[in-house]
């Protein structure tokens, strides 16, 4: 599985008589950024299951879409056993009880539209700029409104502290 997609050469100092050695650096340019204020959910995973939500954020698209498939399941599980060098594996049943972890605690949105679909929770990841950012969150509301995904996640509380309710009607606060 091809991860890294840069190289960059660089000199170090060795003890050799030319005084240098000559070595190529690799590392990965796809990335998300991580905001602080899931710490407290993060701390409650095991490495494994960070490491397939992490696999998931790389896979997501620029709205934070990660279709769940198979393959990709198949591929995780894959490049799981190619990082601990055949001595981690995890089934597909396993991968699935992570991700309702995951929705659980919703670092995951799960799509009512489509099987299989999550958005990763763009208050805690996300891939693109912060005012790229603010505009999917504001399209995962309007999803909402639709019925297509569950708000709660996307609150900073719980939907009862938006609103009084006085005899079964809610009122906003």
């Amino acid at each position: 599985m091809k991860r890294y997609s840069k190289s960059v050469k660089v000199h170090l100092p060795s003890k050799e008589p030319d005084g240098w050695w000559s070595v190529e650096v690799k590392f990965v340019t796809s990335c998300h950024s991580l905001f602080h204020n899931c710490q407290h959910l993060l701390l409650v995973l095991s490495p494994v299951e960070r490491c397939f939500l992490d696999f998931l954020a790389e896979k997501m698209d620029n709205r934070n879409w990660v279709p769940v498939t198979k393959k990709l399941k198949s591929d995780f599980r894959v490049f799981l056993e190619e990082v601990t060098s055949n001595e981690m594996s995890k089934s597909e049943r396993t991968l699935e009880t992570y991700l309702k972890k995951f929705v659980d605690l919703k670092l995951l949105i799960r799509s009512n539209e489509v099987s299989g679909g999550y958005f990763v929770n763009p208050k805690y990841m996300f891939k693109g700029t912060l005012k790229e950012r603010e505009r999917v969150i504001k399209g995962l509301f309007e999803k909402a409104a639709n019925g297509k995904v569950s708000f709660e996640p996307l609150l900073d509380k719980p939907i009862s502290e938006y609103f009084d309710d006085h005899e079964g009607k809610l009122f906003a606060r």
